[in-house]
């Protein structure tokens, strides 16, 4: 009896409970926020950098909208006419299809055949990338583009000798799965040209003590370009110092 007839909690109510949980995740939210404004250039954000953003916002329009008390009629096609925007937006300008494709591409048909050609003993990889290859290859990687790197090495990109010092860690084989131009590239290329092409990436870094070899590319088309050209593909490319 006595728990039938107590006062109700504020927060016996879903709604309630759903409120504090919205108010209490908006400091994360906002954490999250000013990370990527802070840390990441505005031109190299995607939408990938925004999703926990995204669907908070989208869940506090729409309890936003379940306050309102529209009738049904109306607040189903205003939340139709949100949703339908929404999604035209985002395959307008956030989901290029032969960009995402090449993710796809590298993740589910490239990475597994070299996990297993390389299941013994894989490549340490001087990486070019934003940590894609490591993270579907699973092998010890250093950052080639300066992401993620300890002070020693801070220093030595500064410098502008961050290959001799992965070279020295053991990380001697150059990998990058979006931003290498590497069509045309195959075991029988120069080291001059694949020279060429790595330094396109590491501007003002002295490559002439090192020899490059292509020792692996994915198979023709199995790499998507941005502009659908078929040969653009993943490469692993062999670093060694130049013998005098």
């Amino acid at each position: 009896a006595r728990s039938r007839d107590r006062e109700p909690r504020p927060l016996d109510s879903p709604a309630v409970r759903f409120d504090v949980l919205l108010a209490g995740t908006a400091a994360g939210v906002i954490a999250i926020g000013l990370y990527d404004e802070l840390f990441v250039p505005a031109i190299f954000q995607g939408h990938w950098y925004w999703p926990v953003s995204t669907l908070y916002v989208s869940l506090v329009v729409l309890r936003l909208l379940g306050r309102l008390r529209f009738p049904i009629v109306a607040a189903r096609a205003s939340f139709a006419a949100a949703a339908a925007l929404s999604i035209g937006g985002f395959l307008a300008f956030g989901a290029p299809l032969g960009y995402h494709q090449r993710f796809a591409d590298f993740y589910f048909d490239v990475a597994p055949k070299l996990r297993v050609k390389y299941a013994a003993d894989p490549p340490h990889l001087f990486a070019y990338d934003d940590g894609l290859d490591a993270f579907a290859l699973d092998w010890p990687a250093m950052s080639a583009n300066g992401l993620m790197l300890d002070s020693g090495a801070l220093r030595a990109a500064r410098q502008h000798r961050l290959l001799a010092l992965g070279v020295r860690r053991g990380f001697t084989t150059f990998s990058s799965v979006q931003y290498l131009d590497a069509a045309g590239l195959s075991s029988s290329s120069s080291s001059a040209v694949v020279r060429d092409r790595v330094q396109g990436l590491l501007r003002g870094e002295d490559l002439s003590q090192f020899d490059f070899k292509v020792v692996w590319r994915s198979p023709p088309g199995a790499v998507h370009a941005e502009n659908g050209t078929p040969d653009d593909p993943y490469v692993l490319i062999a670093i060694t110092p130049r013998s005098r």
